[in-house]
C-alpha cells in the first residue's frame, strides 16, 4: 500500500500542494460552505500548534475510498455513503489510506443548535450511510451540493438551515443508538423535560417550537413527534397550559383588581381579541363571563 503523505491542515482540507490533494467545485448554500475533494493517500492534521485553522464545524461525507476520522479521542472509518463531523477549532486528524473523494460541509458553529458539550460527543462519530436516517442526510447533501453547482443558492439561507437540521438529526439518531438507549427510552427522557423547559416561558409571548427544539438539540420534526405520541401538538400544549393559568388568575381574588388583558399578556396572549375566542372556545365563556360567575 502507498504511504500516506502528510498534508497541511488548511480550511475545508484543501492542500496547498495540487499534487497531493485538490479541490474543486467550491460552492456555497447560505453561510456553508460545499467542497468536493478528491486526492491520493495522505493524512490531514491539526495539532496543538497547527497555525489558525477555519473555525468551522466540518462534515466528511465520503463518496469514495476510505478514510479514518480522529478526535476527542474517537476515531471513525469512513467507506463510501457514510460521513462524520470535526470541530476544526479543536486537534483532529484525517488520514486517508487509497485515492479517494469525499464531500466537505463547512459549518460556522453559531449555525449549530447545539452547546460545546454536546458537539464534542458527536465529533469522529460515524454515522453509517447504508440506511435509515444516516442514508436520508447523505442523499440530501449529495442533491445539495449538486444543486449549488448548477445554480448560485449563496443567499438562501432557509437551505442552508435545512442542511443543519438534517445532519443534527442524524448525529443526534447515532448518538442515541451509539449509547444504547432505545427512542422510546430517548422518548420518555426527553420529554418531561421539553415540558419543564416550556412551562417555565409560557409568559413569553414569542416562545415557539424551533426555539423549543434548539434549546434541545433536535429537530423540529422530533419534536412534534414526541407530542405527537400523546396526541398534541407543540403549539397545542403551550396554548392550553397558557389558558390554564389563565384561567387559575382570573378567579384568583387577588387579582380582581387586574384586568383581563393584562392577565392574558402575563401568558403570553398579546391579542385580547384572540384570547376571548379561545378562552370562550375551551371553557364555554369569555373571560369576563367567567370572571363574574366565579
Amino acid at each position: 500500500m502507498t504511504r500516506p503523505t502528510r498534508l497541511a491542515a488548511v480550511p475545508l482540507h484543501a492542500s496547498e500542494n495540487n499534487d497531493d490533494l485538490y479541490e474543486y467545485a467550491r460552492t456555497h448554500v447560505g453561510s456553508i460552505g460545499l467542497v468536493e475533494i478528491t486526492g491520493i493517500p495522505g493524512t490531514i492534521l491539526r495539532s496543538d500548534h497547527s497555525a489558525p485553522c477555519s473555525g468551522m464545524v466540518e462534515l466528511t461525507l465520503q463518496t469514495s475510498g476510505r478514510c479514518y476520522v480522529r478526535q476527542n479521542g474517537r476515531e471513525a472509518s469512513l467507506v463510501p455513503g457514510d460521513f462524520a463531523v470535526v470541530d476544526t477549532r479543536l486537534p483532529y486528524q484525517l488520514t486517508f489510506d487509497t485515492r479517494f473523494t469525499c464531500l466537505v460541509v463547512a459549518v460556522p458553529p453559531p449555525l449549530l443548535p447545539v452547546k460545546p458539550c454536546a458537539l464534542k460527543s458527536m465529533t469522529a462519530l460515524r454515522v453509517p450511510g447504508h440506511d435509515g436516517i444516516g442514508q436520508l442526510a447523505a442523499q440530501f447533501l449529495k442533491n445539495i451540493a449538486q444543486q449549488a453547482a448548477e445554480q448560485d443558492l449563496r443567499n438562501n439561507h432557509e437551505l442552508a438551515s435545512a442542511v443543519v437540521s438534517i445532519v443534527i438529526a442524524a448525529l443526534t439518531h447515532q448518538l442515541d443508538e451509539c449509547t444504547g438507549e432505545t427512542p422510546d427510552g430517548h422518548r420518555a427522557s426527553l420529554l418531561p423535560r421539553v415540558k419543564a423547559y416550556a412551562e417555565a416561558r409560557l409568559d413569553d409571548p414569542h416562545l415557539s417550537p424551533a426555539d423549543i427544539a434548539r434549546a434541545h438539540h433536535i429537530s423540529l420534526r422530533y419534536l412534534q413527534k414526541l407530542f405527537e405520541a400523546e396526541g398534541s401538538t407543540v403549539s397545542d400544549w403551550i396554548r392550553r397550559h397558557r389558558l390554564e393559568h389563565c384561567r387559575v388568575d382570573l378567579v384568583d381574588p387577588k387579582n380582581d383588581a387586574t384586568s383581563i388583558a393584562i392577565i392574558a399578556a402575563r401568558w403570553g396572549f398579546l391579542d385580547s381579541s384572540y384570547f376571548s375566542r379561545i378562552f370562550k372556545s375551551t371553557y364555554g365563556s369569555t373571560p369576563r363571563e367567567f370572571r363574574m360567575a366565579r
